[in-house]
Parts: C-alpha cells; structure tokens; sequence
C-alpha cells in the first residue's frame, strides 16, 4: 500500500504587487501569477498603517492576478498599502508579498501664501513672501497685471522651499502693477490667490532731493536721532524704512516736510545694530536716491 505524504509546503509569497487610483476612490491591482503547479489562488489585505494589521478583503479565494478595491477619499489616511498571500489546493498559505503603497488623491488645496514685504527701486520690484505651510506644495506661482490690464500672467514659479524673495526686472516706470500667488500641491490643486499687492514704480531718473543723513544714539534717553539735510522746496513727505541688524527694511514711517528735519526712534533694544534709509517723494510722484546710516545700539 502507497502512502502519499501530505503537502505541507506553501507557495512562495506573490511578487509584482502594483496599482493605480482614480479620483473617486476605486483601486486597480495586478500582479505576476505564480508558477507552482497545485497553486490555487490568493488573498489580498489591505491596511492604513505599512506595519499594522492587514485586513483580507476577498471573501473567497481569487482565482485571477487582479482585484478593485473602493476606498473613501474622506478619511485623513493618505496612503493605504495593499499584500497578497498565495494559497495552493491543500490551503497551505505562502507569507505576505512586499506591501505596495497607493497615495490617495488630494481635493484640498494648500494653505494660501501670503506676500509679505516688497522693495520698490529703480527698474524693478522685490518681493517678499512666506510659502504655503503645507506639507504636500509642489510648487509657488507669482502673478502679475498692470493696472490697465485684465489678465494676470505668471511671472515667477519655484518649487524651492527656501526662497523667499522674487525680483521683478520686467518692469516699467511710473506703472501701477498688481501681485499675487499661489501654491499648488502634488496632486494639481491650486489654492485661490493671495491678497494683493499693488505698487506702483517710481521714475527711472531719480532727482537729487536728501544731501545729509546722519544718526546718533542717545542711551540717556533711550532713543536714536536721526537729521538730515534736503535741498529741494517741492517735497511732499519723506519716507523712511528701518532694519535691524540682518533683517528686511521695513517702511517705519512716513513723515511731512518740516524745518528740523528730525526723527527720534524710541523703539529699540540695546544690543542690536540698526540701519535706516530715508528718500523724499515730491509732488509730482517722483522719489529721490535712498540715504543710508547705520546706528549701533
């Protein structure tokens, strides 16, 4: 009498695991057949966490090297990984195949970019800007129009992550143009633009206005003095921008026309090096070059 010895060795784990997903949540997958001859079919499982607890989905064994799964897109889970099992006629199960990640598609758009700071000189703008705090931005977009015109026309794209600032050479003088941006993530969804910044560009000839700018510290008081000189009789107000130590300018303060010529700064902290840049705008829109000093405090 013959005695058959009992099968109890599995197939080998199914390789080839891949797929795809639509927009509504449907997965495609498809993998190698395996070669063993008592082969049967296989189980596929599926999980949100790559290393937790896999769920078998097939209620029966499949006999195919392809299943559709359904996902929600609501969930806050972004990947969802998919293995197999192999199974042979005795039932004997192979170990799980690689797990294969699909990374569900996004129809959030990114948090907006805000544009933060600008420097306007001859021939062009300087743009500041803090990117979108989004994890998955693939990419920033500067827009730009001219006043006189209705469509907005990208001027800059990035996908650094570092960058911050744009300088726009393209420029004309005494034109008002306005700016905005947005992010776009991985998956195409742009937000809608930021708020926008409207500046207009001064006069490529800048005319002589400000002859002297000097400062001086006063720790008794606490503050810095600012004087300075200006020949012209036509100025309407003086601009003045501040920085401190590596920092941005920053427009501090506009200030009229008055016989001192005199600022006192109060808002300080002692240890710190500031610089300030005034110019004159005239009556007629014009500006004057930037006078620079440097204070240390």
């Amino acid at each position: 009498m013959l005695v058959q010895p009992i099968d109890s060795i599995p197939p080998i784990a199914p390789v080839g695991l891949e797929g795809v997903i639509d927009s509504v949540g449907i997965v495609k997958l498809k993998w190698k057949n395996n070669t063993e001859p008592d082969l049967y079919g296989y189980k596929v499982f599926r999980s949100y966490d790559k290393t937790g607890m896999y769920v078998e989905l097939s209620s029966k064994v499949l006999h195919k090297t392809s299943y559709q799964d359904t996902i929600t897109m609501k969930s806050l889970n972004r990947k969802v990984f998919y293995k197999l099992k192999a199974l042979d006629i005795r039932y004997n199960e192979s170990s799980f195949s690689t797990a294969f990640e699909i990374i569900k598609k996004d129809k959030i758009a990114p948090s907006i970019p805000v544009l933060s700071n600008y420097e306007i000189e001859e021939k062009k703008i300087k743009i500041y800007f803090l990117q979108s705090q989004s994890e998955d931005v693939k990419k920033h977009s500067l827009y730009r129009r001219r006043e006189d015109q209705k469509e907005w026309k990208v001027i800059f794209e990035t996908t650094d992550q570092e960058i911050d600032f744009y300088e726009d050479k393209t420029v004309e003088e005494k034109r008002k143009y306005y700016y905005a941006m947005t992010a776009t993530d991985q998956d195409g969804n742009e937000t809608a633009p930021s708020e926008p910044l409207i500046l207009e560009t001064i006069p490529t000839v800048l005319r002589h206005g400000i002859t002297t700018f000097s400062g001086m510290a006063d720790p008794n008081s606490k503050a810095i003095e600012l004087y300075w000189n200006a020949k012209s009789n036509d100025i309407e107000e003086y601009h003045l921008y501040k920085r401190i130590n590596e920092s941005q300018n920053v427009l501090f303060k506009i200030l009229p026309p008055n016989k001192k010529n005199q600022f006192i700064d109060t808002t300080l902290h002692v240890g710190n090096v500031y610089y300030y840049n005034i110019r004159a705008v005239f009556k007629d829109g014009s500006l004057s070059a930037f006078k620079e000093v440097k204070v240390v405090y």
